[in-house]
């Protein structure tokens, strides 16, 4: 897991590891709230989800600077990175 993200390219990485962890990502789910695929336990730790929300809060930053329209791209991002996770 990345430790900031501040370039289109760190927005990239950080998609990339939560399409490792998660398949069904939405940028307004905190990931508190996500919770493991064989159960109903959360997928994450108070500690693992805050790191996750700010990283997040980051790619919504930087996102903004580059696109109006951040949350499609990110959702757009997440599908391309599971297609591509899926193939291999």
């Amino acid at each position: 897991m990345i430790r900031e993200v501040r370039t289109m390219k760190e927005v990239r990485q950080f998609i990339e590891c939560v399409a490792l962890e998660i398949d069904n990502f939405h940028p307004l789910v905190e990931f508190q709230d996500y919770t493991r695929p064989d159960s109903y336990f959360r997928r994450y730790t108070d500690e693992e989800a805050a790191t996750r929300n700010q990283l997040l809060e980051q790619c919504f930053n930087v996102c903004a600077g580059y696109t109006p329209d951040f949350f499609t791209y990110l959702l757009e991002l997440f599908q391309k990175t599971t297609a591509k996770v899926a193939i291999n």
